[in-house]
């Protein structure tokens, strides 16, 4: 996220961050460089997305996906608004499904176009987490969340203008669950000039992998 937003203001885009710090990954705002700070116009406000019983019991009788929902606050979407109101966006791109939830907020407030950055096709990886688990009752209630999940997914693929996945094989997915707007697969990116480039070695190297999801259905 940071080095595509480091890479339009650099393309000449003005470019404004607005963050969402978790608790779970809460950085201080000051601890953020100056020159980012400058340089993307950067903002945040702290949110607590955190997994709680009482949380999962409430959604039960909800028609929302508790893995989204978790990403809306008032406090975000209050600072959100003041944003929009006083900046005037060609785009506001939405990073991952989890950034939903404020869509309505911006169309209200914003006459910009709205382009999900979408990390994975959100509903594929609980699905193949419920398939995997032996957990009966986890089982279950995993297949209610990706459910759940794709019903919010596709709902956001029909409100959003512009689509930017990672991946082709995410584009062909979510173009199979009807999808006919613009896309554009844009794999991660790095910046270079963090990984100096090293002659290659002559010796022969080896690899040792430690996966947990050996037997993991794809």
């Amino acid at each position: 996220m940071l080095n595509m937003a480091k890479s339009l203001a650099a393309g000449g885009a003005e470019v404004h961050m607005f963050a969402l710090n978790t608790r779970k990954h809460f950085l201080p705002p000051d601890m953020f460089p100056t020159s980012l700070r400058d340089a993307l116009h950067f903002n945040c406000e702290t949110i607590d997305t955190r997994v709680t019983i009482q949380g999962a019991m409430r959604n039960l009788f909800t028609s929302g996906s508790y893995n989204v929902i978790r990403f809306y606050s008032r406090e975000v979407e209050l600072r959100l608004i003041k944003i929009l109101e006083e900046e005037q966006f060609d785009v506001v791109q939405l990073e991952t499904l989890f950034t939903s939830p404020y869509i309505s907020t911006i169309r209200k407030h914003s006459k910009a176009s709205i382009c999900l950055r979408a990390h994975n096709a959100e509903h594929i990886i609980w699905e193949r987490l419920a398939a995997s688990d032996k957990n009966i009752f986890r089982k279950k209630y995993l297949k209610f969340l990706s459910a759940r999940l794709k019903k919010v997914e596709l709902e956001v693929l029909n409100e959003i203008d512009f689509l930017v996945p990672i991946t082709t094989v995410d584009e062909r997915i979510f173009r199979q669950m009807g999808y006919t707007k613009p896309a554009l697969s844009l794999p991660l990116g790095v910046d270079l000039n963090d990984y100096p480039y090293k002659p290659p070695s002559e010796k022969e190297l080896s690899l040792f992998i430690l996966d947990p999801w050996i037997g993991f259905p794809m």
